[in-house]
């Protein structure tokens, strides 16, 4: 392991400091107005995976907003290339590593669940997001923290698909509700989420797994995740998937691109 995170280590701080020039309004994707009654008491946010620009970002909000008939604001997890978006993972899922990314969405984040009008904020994430998911939670619990305002996380919940980290914290379990989707074949989830079912200490939240739709096989979001709650079990309680359940469209999904 030291031999592969030591050339990480050297070159991956440029490849950081390339990113800071590109930091503009395209990090950040505003919700489609036109779809559904966008209430005002809620709000939406998603964090992208591996080998996403801003065009993919795009359609996997929209893909959330068609199925949910909710606005989705993504926020792009910037790609680099393949290769490095994976060193990135190993060290963010590692290290515990706050990329700008994390950075990045702690600000936008924050205000809305400090913002009194709003009641729920729902953060959906996929991949490489998940990993940045849970170290969003973590900054935005020490943020609040700070203010002595660690009660706002009550108004968040949060929700993967093919989650790669290696543990997920529920901050002194203020937040409201958490949920990892996964394909039971989805490479990427089988050393994530999948991996860590009996570790419900280190690794909280209820799993969902597909088994049956494509023979649980496939990562990328909109090609093979599903939003139809009923492809999915729980493997740790019969509870049922509270974000699958919410009402929307589900015929005609996953998209076929």
């Amino acid at each position: 392991m030291f031999i592969i995170t030591l050339p990480i280590g050297l070159f991956y701080p440029l490849i950081a400091l390339k990113s800071l020039k590109t930091l503009s309004d395209r990090q950040i994707r505003p919700p489609s107005l036109q779809i559904g009654d966008d209430k005002t008491n809620e709000k939406w946010f998603f964090i992208n995976g591996v080998a996403v620009d801003y065009g993919w970002l795009d359609e996997n909000c929209k893909y959330i907003e068609k199925r949910f008939n909710k606005g989705v604001t993504g926020i792009l997890n910037s790609s680099y290339g393949i290769f490095w978006d994976t060193m990135e993972t190993i060290l963010v899922r590692s290290f515990d590593i706050d990329v700008i990314a994390v950075r990045f969405a702690t600000e936008n984040i924050l205000p809305v669940l400090k913002d009194e009008k709003i009641e729920t904020v729902r953060l959906i994430a996929h991949s490489e997001g998940a990993v940045m998911a849970n170290l969003i939670m973590r900054k935005l619990y020490i943020e609040l923290s700070i203010t002595n305002e660690v009660d706002f996380l009550k108004k968040l919940e949060v929700y993967t698909f093919a989650n790669a980290s290696r543990e997920f914290i529920n901050p002194n379990n203020l937040v409201r509700r958490i949920e990892h989707y996964a394909n039971k074949r989805d490479p990427i989830a089988m050393v994530g989420v999948l991996s860590n079912i009996d570790n419900k200490q280190r690794f909280q939240g209820e799993i969902f797994v597909n088994e049956l739709r494509n023979d649980g096989k496939g990562h990328l979001l909109n090609t093979f995740y599903n939003f139809n709650a009923s492809d999915y079990k729980s493997l740790r309680s019969n509870s049922p998937p509270t974000l699958l359940k919410l009402p929307g469209f589900v015929d005609n999904l996953p998209i076929k691109l």
